[in-house]
């Protein structure tokens, strides 16, 4: 059933989200500002892949930000969760088949950002079963 929460049963899903929101956000215009350096750095050969993540990751943040403006449901957080695990699953694969193929920082920044999604989704979803 698609019930919003009350407003004092919020505050560790709240705190997660808000933290989602503002490194996916942060970071996407990070992303954006440097995808020259960025690129480089990882060892994709083009800036356009930075810029493409980078563009995804601001509109997330954006999305994330929107749902926690209105009364947030069980439906659209598990969403959220379940789009910061197909993050880490896409990751694990670019980690895993080498494509694109990173540079060894690249590697570590990748399998870093996955482990970071993953606590986020982590935290997500343990915010909702503690409201059960």
């Amino acid at each position: 059933m698609d019930r919003p929460f009350t407003a004092s049963s919020l505050t560790d899903l709240a705190r997660a989200l808000l933290l989602n929101r503002a490194v996916d956000g942060l970071s996407g215009v990070f992303m954006l500002a440097a995808a020259g350096s960025i690129a480089s750095f990882l060892g994709v050969g083009s800036p356009l892949i930075v810029e493409a993540v980078g563009a995804v990751l601001v509109l997330f943040g954006a999305a994330v930000f929107w749902l926690g403006l209105g009364s947030t449901s069980r439906p659209l957080v598990l969403v959220v969760a379940s789009i910061n695990i197909i993050w880490v699953l896409d990751s694990i694969i670019v980690l895993l088949a080498g494509v694109p193929a990173l540079s060894e920082g690249g590697r570590w920044a990748v399998g870093i950002v996955a482990v970071t999604v993953a606590l986020f989704a982590a935290a997500q979803l343990y915010a909702l079963r503690r409201m059960d």
